[in-house]
């Protein structure tokens, strides 16, 4: 299937997707902080992660028709355009991100990351959600990241208020 349509809501997907992914990002990190009691905060970032995935597979089926290639170049384009440097390598830090988060929803439901694998891994994913927001995103996204940021620092100065780590190696 091709065509005008086809494509128009092809990026209403991809975009609303990418948006409602970094909301429940935020949300769940949120959660992790103020809802410690509850498995609110793990069902938010695993709904979170499948939508990231619903966001991916749309980015390859609508804009990129399942070629790595062109993906890379899309991802150059638009560093290009803010960096003025064409280099479209950031897409295999995207993969690396899917990889991560999918990662930490296993273990999380598991079990509990030592706080310095937390902080490795949040810290990693808040830095992507970041640079994606500003090489893809529009402006008006900055400030969300802004507060995606206080909340990381929040849950950081806190640890252990945190229900998915524990201090040590016991």
């Amino acid at each position: 299937m091709t065509g005008f349509f086809y494509g128009e809501i092809g990026m209403i997907y991809v975009i609303w997707t990418a948006r409602l992914a970094v909301v429940l990002y935020l949300v769940g990190l949120g959660l992790r902080f103020w809802k410690n009691d509850s498995k609110l905060p793990q069902v938010v970032w695993t709904v979170g992660f499948f939508v990231f995935l619903v966001h991916v597979w749309a980015a390859f089926e609508y804009v990129h028709q399942w070629s790595h290639t062109a993906a890379w170049q899309h991802t150059a384009v638009h560093t290009e355009n803010l960096t003025g440097w064409y280099w479209g390598g950031g897409i295999w830090f995207n993969y690396l991100f899917l990889l991560v988060w999918g990662i930490d929803v296993v273990v999380t439901w598991k079990t509990k990351w030592l706080m310095r694998f937390f902080i490795a891994i949040h810290g990693y994913l808040a830095f992507i959600v970041l640079n994606a927001t500003v090489v893809f995103g529009p402006s008006w996204w900055i400030p969300v990241m802004m507060i995606a940021g206080v909340i990381l620092v929040r849950l950081v100065r806190k640890p252990t208020t945190l229900t998915s780590y524990q201090d040590s190696d016991s």
